[in-house]
């Protein structure tokens, strides 16, 4: 297990997972103009685990459910957990069943608001508090 450092909430990079180019690309510019974060895209689940598991200054994962490849968003959530306990996730999707959904993981259903998720990752990352050396 890797100790993931918690940078404030200007200047932390948010890992943004999904499958679809444009809403990735959406996403990822709302999250840089409306929060000042930096973003790190992955198009898939495994390409975010592999991001994941070569650096340690992510401070917040935000991901689709449904995506090809070995993995799903909720796979992700679960090494996440395993690997990074202290690594925040927030899920989305457009039509997840109930049956899909980790407890206390936050999700946010498609077509959900720039700004509000803005917002969530922000309120996420300040719970975590500043990096520590």
């Amino acid at each position: 297990m890797r100790e993931h450092r918690t940078p404030t909430a200007p200047t932390a990079k948010v890992l943004v997972v999904e499958d679809e180019p444009s809403l990735r690309s959406m996403t990822s510019g709302a999250l840089i103009e409306e929060g000042g974060f930096q973003v790190i895209e992955a198009k898939s689940a495994d390409e975010a685990l592999e991001i994941l598991n070569t650096r340690d200054d992510i401070a917040c994962v935000f991901t689709d459910v449904r995506m090809p490849g070995r993995l799903n968003g909720v796979d992700l959530t679960r090494h996440v957990r395993e690997r990074f306990p202290t690594l925040p996730v927030i899920m989305t999707s457009g039509n997840l069943h109930p049956s899909e959904m980790l407890a206390d993981v936050p999700f946010m259903t498609k077509p959900y608001d720039l700004q509000e998720l803005s917002r969530a990752i922000r309120k996420m990352i300040d719970r975590l508090g500043p990096e520590s050396d």
